[in-house]
């Protein structure tokens, strides 16, 4: 069982695990070596089942339990059984996980699966948990209240934490989602529609309003919706297919609420490019924020109806049936050449229903043929 301390280096909470390593639980922020501090915290233990890091990655079940990414819990029985599940929040150690394989189940909301499934949900699938943080993004509720944080790393990575540093946003509801930057969002007049905070913060150096929806493109939710409403929005898509998509399924839903909706597809994108690119390149050939920003405004301007885009996207997607379909007559006009099982009874590749009175044959007939 593990026992609760500050951390020495940055006063948070903190783990001492059955071997006396003690683990700082804000792995993000707090650069802490579990190597530094020895504890007389500890049981006896058989060595060899003891697995040590490999690299620093998180690639077992003990190394996941004793960093402190799970919070408290308990070893019963070869199984490590935490204070709460990372899926649904339940906080009344109803889930459990092997201690040697990772395989792992909730009590309360079923959720269940392997060591690598748990690592993908809470952001850490070959992930170093010492690496580099370049980025924190809050995403807060009307009143300017901390929901959740998306943090990416380098090599690019992405996870979402809450404010209990519990990690995953789950998926039953127990953490509210909101698009980035709701706060400005809600007074402005208008506003761009990207895909990542990346993007919206580029914008806003930009001088103009900006959000997007959290977790990428395919991740929009009914509940993104309302601020929308009644806005008149730019849409910007990644230069890709996943970009597009994204738009294709979100249109639908924001052109009945919106003011208006346009989509700007930015010229001289590079394959997967995006905002940041542009501007990028606007500001290599030395232009200002105010004359990017300007330009922006201007194609803006020029940007197609959000529900003809979607149309024409619609239309380029669809197959040209007019070359598969053939008319009854012309059917009829084609010599097929028809073989039999059975001449002119049972015909071959085809499904053949094959009956009668009871007791005269039918079964062996079946096998016969």
């Amino acid at each position: 069982m593990t026992k609760n301390v500050p951390c020495p280096n940055c006063g948070g909470a903190a783990s001492i695990d059955e071997q006396g390593r003690l683990y700082c639980h804000d792995k993000l922020s707090c650069n802490f070596n579990p190597q530094d501090h020895k504890n007389t915290f500890s049981a006896d233990r058989d060595k060899t089942t003891t697995a040590e890091p490999t690299g620093n990655r998180i690639s077992n079940a003990r190394q996941l339990a004793g960093a402190g990414y799970l919070g408290d819990y308990k070893e019963k029985n070869g199984h490590f059984v935490f204070d709460g599940c990372p899926y649904c929040g339940d906080n009344r150690e109803h889930f459990y996980m092997n201690a040697e394989s990772g395989a792992h189940d909730c009590k309360k909301c079923f959720e269940a699966g392997s060591l690598n499934k748990l690592l993908n949900f809470i952001g850490l699938q070959g992930q170093k948990p010492e690496s580099k943080v370049v980025a924190t993004f809050d995403y807060v509720d009307e009143a300017g209240q901390l929901l959740f944080q998306v943090y990416r790393f380098d090599p690019k990575k992405f996870a979402q934490r809450r404010p209990d540093g519990r990690w995953g946003l789950g998926n039953n509801g127990e953490v509210r989602r909101v698009v980035y930057r709701l706060p400005e969002l809600i007074p402005a007049l208008y506003a761009f529609l990207v895909e990542g905070e990346g993007c919206v913060e580029v914008l806003r150096e930009l001088g103009v309003t900006a959000t997007c929806n959290p977790l990428g493109a395919g991740n929009w939710r009914p509940e993104y919706n309302p601020p929308l409403s009644g806005k008149n929005i730019i849409g910007l898509p990644d230069n890709d297919r996943k970009g597009r998509d994204h738009f294709i399924k979100i249109l639908p839903e924001l052109v009945p609420i919106a003011a208006s909706i346009k989509i700007l597809e930015l010229p001289g994108l590079p394959e997967k490019g995006d905002i940041v690119n542009w501007v990028k390149a606007h500001r290599t050939q030395g232009l200002s924020n105010e004359q990017i920003k300007a330009e922006l405004l201007r194609l803006a301007g020029q940007a197609g109806d959000g529900a003809d885009w979607l149309n024409k996207q619609s239309a380029e997607g669809q197959p040209d049936l007019s070359k598969a379909l053939m008319r009854i007559r012309d059917i009829r006009g084609l010599e097929i050449e028809q073989r039999y099982v059975c001449n002119k009874i049972i015909p071959e590749q085809s499904i053949t229903l094959f009956s009668g009175a009871g007791c005269v044959g039918g079964s062996v007939c079946s096998v016969r043929l």
